[in-house]
């Protein structure tokens, strides 16, 4: 049975977000165009573990470990990380994954894409400092202006929501 190529996966290669292929070896040996767009780096210094270098090292081990039981067990795998962009800046991404057949419909590898979702964990976390805000007994107050009399009594102040 012939082994998968990128010629028989055209479509992935152009692709508008990253795309790597393993092959049975669980080693990625493929990436698409925009894979290789996004780190700035090229196909021959990503093969094998070389993608694993823009892994941003707090992540790795148990990006790894989770890709290994995957790949073992031939389930599809949902991860989050921090994948280092051509910029040096590292993005959150999350990576699907799915073990793919040959034609014989054999197992033959893994294909995965990944989608930058790092503008939603900045907002997450801009909610969860809010909301840290609001449900504080001492919640800040934000005074809107001095009263007439000059005495520094706030005309309006907001304590955020009203707890019941």
């Amino acid at each position: 049975m012939k082994e998968p190529d990128w010629t028989d996966l055209k479509l992935l290669e152009r692709f508008p977000f990253p795309v790597w292929r393993s092959g049975r070896d669980a080693q990625r040996d493929d990436f698409n165009r925009a894979w290789l767009a996004f780190t700035g780096r090229t196909s021959e210094q990503e093969r094998g573990d070389g993608w694993t270098v823009g892994v941003h090292p707090d992540d790795l081990e148990a990006l790894l470990h989770r890709y290994r039981e995957a790949f073992e067990a031939r389930r599809p795998l949902e991860l989050e990380y921090r994948l280092r962009r051509h910029d040096g800046q590292y993005r959150w991404v999350v990576d699907r994954e799915a073990p793919f057949v040959d034609e014989g419909g054999t197992f033959a590898g893994y294909l995965g894409a990944c989608y930058d979702v790092t503008s939603c964990k900045q907002a997450e976390g801009q909610v969860a400092f809010q909301a840290l805000l609001c449900n504080t007994p001492s919640s800040p107050r934000i005074w809107t202006g001095e009263s007439p009399s000059g005495t520094g009594t706030p005309k309006r102040s907001f304590n955020g929501p009203r707890r019941k």
